[in-house]
């Protein structure tokens, strides 16, 4: 994979807000580096699975459910 300088530096920004995240409800990032052409990025293991398989198998997300994590969105400054 070849990024260029400004795709390398939107997700250098992208990992380094994720990485001051505070929130419980966000996957922590422990560690991002690019090498090679490749950008690699250590993620906390979540047990329960990905976002496409919970979504495979309760097909729609109750509304309650949506009203929760939208609740739990916090803002971020923008840079």
């Amino acid at each position: 994979m070849n990024i260029d300088g400004s795709a390398r530096r939107q997700i250098a920004q992208e990992l380094k807000i994720n990485q001051s995240s505070q929130c419980q409800n966000v996957v922590v990032c422990y560690q991002s580096f690019y090498e090679n052409g490749a950008i690699s990025i250590i993620l906390e293991y979540m047990d329960g699975g990905s976002l496409p398989d919970f979504l495979k198998h309760v097909k729609t997300i109750p509304e309650p459910c949506l009203a929760a994590i939208c609740a739990q969105e916090e803002v971020v400054p923008s840079a």
